[in-house]
């Protein structure tokens, strides 16, 4: 911990700017969000479809409850103002766009394949994140 704590301290303040930055633009707050999105999307399937697992039994119920996918949906809707840039956003991403993004899920469903109960570790990251 204390190895990394100048890296990490770093990182937090170019994160927290970046954020100020974001929360200055509709469309760009847009972008970041489409950006999470996927990942909140491919997590909430992937639980739902192993909501039968021993180790994910009690988790899927709760993901449900506060299932973040129908909101980042609407959130896009309204901060681009119509549903044609939605649309282009999404088609970036079906192509590939951005790779780190299109890695990151691959990886998810690599873990899904594995052993879906390491997925846990990611929902518990993606929500307290938010919550």
């Amino acid at each position: 911990r204390a190895g990394t704590k100048q890296v990490h301290d770093v990182s937090d303040r170019l994160v927290n700017l970046k954020l100020a930055f974001v929360l200055t633009d509709r469309r760009l707050y847009a972008e970041a969000i489409a950006l999470f999105a996927p990942i909140y999307q491919k997590l909430e399937a992937a639980i739902a479809r192993h909501k039968g697992h021993p180790q994910l039994r009690h988790l899927a119920p709760l993901l449900e409850d506060i299932s973040r996918t129908p909101g980042f949906e609407s959130d896009l809707h309204f901060h681009l103002g119509n549903a044609e840039e939605v649309s282009e956003l999404k088609r970036r991403q079906a192509e590939g766009n951005p790779t780190e993004l299109q890695r990151y899920l691959r990886h998810l469903d690599e873990l899904e394949a594995e052993d879906p109960a390491l997925l846990a570790a990611f929902v518990y990251h993606m929500y307290m994140a938010i919550f």
